[in-house]
């Protein structure tokens, strides 16, 4: 498995929803390749940071902001 394919799959591996066959070919990977267990450490931290904010924390101003950097993220 190369390094592209475990950045296609990491989502998945992460919400548990990789076949076993899969998701055992990128713990295999993880165990020979640092940046990649680097990788997967910092994905995961940010997924857990993004789950535990919470919209109405945010000023409209804020959110408006957001969904402007989003909006030309997405379309490039």
């Amino acid at each position: 498995m190369r390094c592209k394919e475990v950045v296609e799959l990491l989502c998945d591996y992460l919400e548990g929803d990789l076949p076993d066959d899969l998701k055992k070919e990128l713990e295999e990977h993880f165990h020979m390749c640092k940046p990649c267990i680097k990788f997967l450490r910092t994905y995961s931290a940010t997924s857990r940071v993004c789950r535990q904010v919470v919209e109405e924390s945010l000023d409209d101003e804020c959110v408006e902001e957001l969904k402007k950097f989003l909006k030309t993220k997405l379309s490039t």
